[in-house]
């Protein structure tokens, strides 16, 4: 059986949901649909904005809840500036019942920062802490902890992307127990919690504002698209509180050994993908078409742009279906390296 070896030195389209399925959450205008302290959020400039000053602070962390749903599989875009200090937009998230106001929330955070170091990072608010910094790929065990499985690129070199006092845009992906940040279209993290005590698959979205020295934060342009009927996976505790929740582990889940592969719109969707220890992709194929092939390693460069791809044509691939895949790789402007594939006797 022939390999084919796919370095991604190339530009390719990434793949877009359609723009009727996006659900506007934010009008520019009003705080309709959202509920923050008054003291600190207002809308200016037609964003939704939370402020603090020297006379004004706040006692602890507060956010403005989304009062619209508690997604559960879901993409969320939005634009945002920061001035000072720090913030981050709650989600499956849920009320503290203790703090000095009723706008208090714990859950995955994806975090923003005015300084250079948490942008982009999947941090816990009063949920197990950090996640996975900024530049890794991160698994949570039982225990909640998490471990490094790959890496999307260096932490300073991330940062490179991410505008100073300027609007940036973040992208939030959240299907299943995989999580996945983007800031100005750039991976900035990748968590899948395989945590079944303290996981959560549904709850509520907020906007932080933080204690601490005076600062602004705008956001805007606040897109929602949300997969259908919410559903708890077995093993999942939607009203999970604090560090750890005390749940039953009978139903816990069997921990995934593969990345699912990535929804797509055509016959691409006929192959299996493995990532490797160095956080590359062996995708295993069917025969695809240029176009297919065109939209698989979209989705895979979406996940990780700098990794090496390489396309099996299936164990039992036969040198038609070899050459096939090959063709389309090449057609779809691919560089191709071929090798034979040498078995121990």
């Amino acid at each position: 059986m022939k390999r084919i070896l796919l370095l991604c030195c190339f530009a390719l389209p990434s793949l877009t949901i359609a723009q009727d399925d996006w659900q506007s959450i934010f009008d520019g205008k009003t705080l309709s649909g959202w509920d923050g302290n008054p003291k600190f959020w207002n809308v200016e400039d037609g964003a939704l904005t939370g402020t603090t000053t020297k006379d004004n602070p706040t006692e602890g962390n507060t956010f403005a809840l989304w009062t619209g749903g508690e997604p559960g599989d879901f993409e969320l875009k939005l634009k945002y500036k920061i001035v000072g200090g720090n913030s981050g937009i709650q989600y499956r998230s849920f009320k503290l019942p203790k703090g000095s106001d009723r706008w208090r929330l714990g859950g995955y955070q994806a975090d923003i920062d005015s300084a250079d170091t948490y942008s982009g990072i999947l941090y816990g608010e009063q949920f197990r802490g950090i996640l996975a910094n900024r530049g890794l790929i991160t698994t949570l065990g039982e225990d909640g902890k998490p471990t490094t499985v790959g890496t999307l690129g260096d932490s300073k070199a991330i940062q490179e992307h991410i505008k100073k006092e300027d609007w940036n845009d973040y992208h939030i992906i959240a299907k299943g127990n995989v999580l996945k940040h983007f800031i100005n279209g750039v991976q900035t993290s990748e968590c899948t919690d395989n945590d079944t005590d303290a996981r959560r698959s549904t709850g509520l979205l907020g906007l932080q504002l933080h204690a601490g020295p005076p600062m602004t934060v705008q956001f805007k342009d606040i897109m929602i698209q949300q997969a259908g009927s919410k559903t708890v996976a077995a093993g999942d505790n939607p009203a999970a509180k604090g560090k750890k929740a005390k749940a039953s582990k009978a139903t816990a889940q069997a921990k995934p050994k593969k990345k699912d592969a990535p929804a797509l719109a055509s016959e691409a969707r006929d192959f299996t993908i493995q990532i490797t220890p160095n956080g590359g992709f062996i995708l295993r194929s069917q025969p695809l078409t240029a176009e297919a092939m065109k939209e698989a390693l979209a989705a895979l460069k979406q996940v990780n742009p700098e990794a090496t791809i390489r396309i099996q044509a299936g164990k039992q691939g036969s040198k038609e279906h070899a050459k096939a895949v090959r063709t389309a790789a090449k057609e779809a402007g691919v560089q191709v390296k071929e090798r034979k594939n040498k078995r121990k006797k």
